[in-house]
Order: C-alpha cells, then sequence, then structure tokens
C-alpha cells in the first residue's frame, strides 16, 4: 500500500503538469501593436481670378475629376497613394477666360499638398493661321475636331486647282494641306457651310456644294493621312440633292443624313440620307410656303427622341421655318417664324439641343432692332425669343454658323455684322438670354473678318473658328479664344 505521502505526490505532479501544458499562470504574450495606415495625401489649392458665374473643370492625375465655380481653395475628392505622384490640370477653361496652373505636380508625395495655385485672367482672342491661297482661301465651314486632337478644316477656294482644300491643324498651329479639290468632273469643289463629320470608322466624311460629274456636288471620304474618295456625285434636278451646304450627322444606323439648298421637283432643297458606300436617298424635298420649308443651309441637328431637326427659309410667312423630319422622311413644320417686326427672321444655322431638352438657335434678321434674334423652341414647338441683337457698337448683327454649347451650359456663337468696327463679334449667350460679347472683329488690325462658320471647341480648350477674309494675305484666317 502506497503511502499518502506518495500519493500527495503524484496528484501534485500531475497538476502541475496539466499547468504547464496550459502555459502555467503567466499573462499571455502581449499582441504586437497595430501597422498604421499608409498616409493617402489629398491635393489642395487656391483658386483665383474666376469671374462671377463662370465654371472651371479640374483633374488630378487625368482621371480625378474637379468642379471649381468660385475663388478660394479647393481640394480634390480622391486622396492619391502614398509616396505616388500627382498632376493637376485643366480639363476645360471657363469659355470666357483662360487659366494657368503652378505647383501642379509632383513625385514622392507623402503628406498632404497644399499648395497648388490656380489663376484666371480675360481670354483674348488671337490668329492661330493665315491662308495664303496656296495652302486654301476663303473658309466658310465650321472646324473639326479630330480624335487624334488636331482640328481638320475646308476651304472654299484656294489650293493647287483654287476649288478648296481639305486642311488639318496642329495644336501648335501648324497647317496641312490633306487634299486639294480639283473640280468636275471627278472631283468635288468649293465646300461651303459644311465641315467634316468624324464616321464611326475613324475616317473623315463631308460633301462639296460643287463639282461632281454633274457639278451639283459631291460626298467624299478622307482617310486621317489624307487619301481622298469621291464617293457620289448629287445629280440635282427634280430628284436629287443639289448644292449641299451642312455638315452631315452620321445616325446609330451608320447612314448619313444632310442637307441640300438645291434640288427636289421644286428645286429649293431636301433632306437625304447616304450610306457610307455612297448609296443616295431623297428622303423628303422642300415644298416651300406656306406648308414647308426652302433652301435649308444650316446642319441637322439629331434629337434625342431619334428625329432630325432643321432651320429653313420658307414657312408659312415665308420668313422661315424649324421642321422635324422623321428618319423615314415623313416632315411636319415644328414652328413658322413670324414677319410681324418683332419675331426673327431668316434662321440660317443650326439648332443645338440644350440641358433642359429644349432646341436653341439664331435667327439673322427680325427682332426688335431688325438684326437677328437668339431662341429657344421646346420638341412641342413652343417659341420663345430670348434675345434680340442689337447692331450697335457695342453688339453684333446677323449671327451666323452653329451656335457651340460649352461644359458651362452657356451658348457661344458669332456674328458676321456689327460690333465697334462692324465686321462682327464672338458671343456667349446665356439659357436665359443674358449676352456678353468675347471680342470684335477688327480687320484694321491684322484681324479677320466675313465670319460664317460656328465655333469650334478644341482639345485644349480653346475656341477655335474661321474668317473668310482678312489676315495678312486677305485669304481668311483660323483664330482662337
Amino acid at each position: 500500500m502506497r503511502s499518502p505521502h506518495f500519493q500527495r505526490s503524484t496528484v501534485s505532479l500531475s497538476f502541475l503538469l496539466i499547468l504547464t501544458a496550459c502555459g502555467g499562470g503567466s499573462s499571455p504574450p502581449a499582441a504586437p501593436p497595430p501597422v498604421p495606415a499608409p498616409v493617402r495625401p489629398t491635393i489642395s489649392g487656391s483658386l483665383s481670378g474666376l469671374s462671377d458665374g463662370s465654371i472651371l473643370l479640374l483633374e488630378n492625375n487625368g482621371g480625378d475629376k474637379l468642379t471649381v465655380s468660385k475663388n478660394g481653395t479647393f481640394t480634390f475628392a480622391t486622396p492619391i497613394a502614398f509616396n505616388s505622384t500627382y498632376a493637376v490640370t485643366i480639363d476645360a477653361h471657363p469659355l470666357t477666360q483662360r487659366c494657368s496652373i503652378t505647383n501642379g505636380s509632383g513625385t514622392n508625395v507623402q503628406a498632404d499638398v497644399l499648395n497648388v495655385a490656380v489663376a484666371c485672367t480675360a481670354a483674348k482672342e488671337s490668329i492661330v493661321h493665315h491662308f495664303n491661297n496656296t495652302d486654301g482661301a476663303g473658309p466658310m465651314s465650321e472646324l473639326t475636331l479630330g480624335p487624334d486632337g488636331n482640328l481638320y478644316g475646308l476651304t472654299s477656294e484656294g489650293g493647287a486647282f483654287n476649288h478648296g482644300t481639305v486642311f488639318k491643324l496642329t495644336p501648335a498651329g501648324a497647317v496641312t494641306v490633306l487634299h486639294s479639290f480639283a473640280g468636275s468632273p471627278s472631283d468635288g469643289a468649293k465646300p461651303m457651310g459644311a465641315g467634316l463629320t468624324v464616321g464611326a470608322d475613324g475616317n473623315f466624311y463631308g460633301v462639296t456644294a460643287f463639282g461632281g460629274t454633274a457639278g451639283n456636288g459631291t460626298f467624299f471620304k478622307l482617310t486621317p493621312s489624307g487619301v481622298h474618295t469621291v464617293l457620289y456625285s448629287f445629280a440635282g434636278g427634280a430628284n436629287d440633292a443639289g448644292l449641299p451646304m451642312g455638315t452631315l450627322k452620321q445616325a446609330s444606323d451608320g447612314n448619313f443624313y444632310g442637307t441640300s439648298f438645291e434640288g427636289g421637283p421644286a428645286g429649293i432643297g431636301t433632306v437625304f440620307k447616304i450610306t457610307p458606300a455612297g448609296v443616295a436617298t431623297v428622303l423628303h424635298a422642300f415644298a416651300g410656303t406656306p406648308t414647308d420649308g426652302a433652301y435649308p443651309s444650316g446642319s441637322l441637328n439629331l434629337g434625342t427622341d431619334g428625329n432630325f431637326y432643321a432651320l429653313t427659309q420658307g414657312g408659312a410667312a415665308s420668313t422661315g421655318a424649324v421642321i422635324k423630319i422623321t428618319p423615314a422622311g415623313a416632315t411636319s413644320v415644328l414652328y413658322s417664324f413670324a414677319n410681324d417686326g418683332i419675331d426673327g427672321v431668316g434662321p440660317n444655322g443650326t439648332l443645338v439641343t440644350g440641358r433642359d431638352g429644349n432646341f436653341y438657335g439664331t435667327t439673322s434678321g427680325g427682332g426688335t432692332a431688325h438684326s437677328g434674334t437668339f431662341f429657344k423652341i421646346d420638341p412641342a414647338g413652343v417659341k420663345t425669343t430670348l434675345y434680340s441683337f442689337a447692331a450697335d457698337a457695342t453688339d453684333g448683327a446677323e449671327p451666323t454658323g452653329r451656335l457651340l454649347m460649352g461644359k458651362d451650359g452657356n451658348f457661344y456663337g458669332v456674328t458676321t455684322a456689327g460690333g465697334p468696327k462692324s465686321n462682327g463679334i464672338i458671343f456667349m449667350l446665356t439659357p436665359a438670354g443674358v449676352k456678353t460679347t468675347l471680342h470684335s472683329f477688327d480687320p484694321y488690325g491684322g484681324d479677320g473678318y466675313q465670319v460664317w462658320a460656328g465655333l469650334t471647341l478644341g482639345a485644349d480648350g480653346y475656341l477655335y473658328g474661321v474668317t473668310q477674309l482678312g489676315g495678312t494675305s486677305g485669304y481668311g484666317t483660323i483664330y482662337k479664344y
């Protein structure tokens, strides 16, 4: 029989072994301290000089966008990674100003950046290029922004055969002639009012007012490298379009839609469809006053409802009309301008769709000073005159070309008359009709004049346009604002 002492020793040893296996009575080891989250610096700065009501669009590293509408401090919403880089750039200038950035980039950033500085000053018009006839003359069509960031345009005269050119303008101001129109019968001639359209395939498509086998204009394709192909020659007359003058619109069906100043049974213009391969169909031939439009000279607006809208002459009072055309060619007069001394008359530009879904446009005459109007019309045909041009030393007269809606929601355009030198202005109009004169063309100061084409927003945020005459050689200019 074992002694009590032996039993107590055995129990004590077993208990010690259990305690040892459980870690004994000592405290557990301390948990390692948490690893602090890496610092994600924010990018901030200050803005000065921004005009009341203007909007500046900034972006950081090409993706984080910021809209700034007042002077003072700003901060981008998305911090950057620790020890990474930042690059603040201007996505869109306020179109009446030009802004510059200091301290806009940095590398190996490990703390918040607070010293980005943006300063804005009033924009100024400057001449980018003076045409010399060899490279073209008499441009009358708006410029087109290409996918490569270059601007592409047309002249109505000049070039190797004096029938106009297609040219490319780089952001640095270098102009290259891509094609000189040779005229009938193998080529087009004298594009007037119609700019280039970037097709879904990346090529440019356009029309000339004259040339081709019948002398009534052509539909052509131009590759970015300048390979030119005539796809169709308009025949004019009762069964075809003639003298096409509006920039083409490519719809979701892949076809192009446009207007012609002549052609059709009445000889007063058409709406046509043409495939990328050059198969043309007249969708509507205008019949004129009092039930239809006549002589369209602007471009079609492709509405959000899939229908086309156009400004024409004609209408109930022969002073102009807004026309609605379905893709199948069914046409209706949405509004006829009244010859009452108050309403606008002679719409000759292109409608643009505003942010509110209404259409905005201009007339070349009419209004309280008989010098043109700026108007709004809703899809149901209810029209409101928002502004009448005064044709005095501070205002323009006879607005021409298309309106451009800026990223700020305002509308930008040109007139061919009025202003201090009576040679037109560049203007800004708010959707409510508040007008600001941005520039007055002065041919006596080396500026261009005879402005028929609307404005284009370049990849650099500047507004670009052309004048038919003026410049150092008198053959017209390309300007920017």
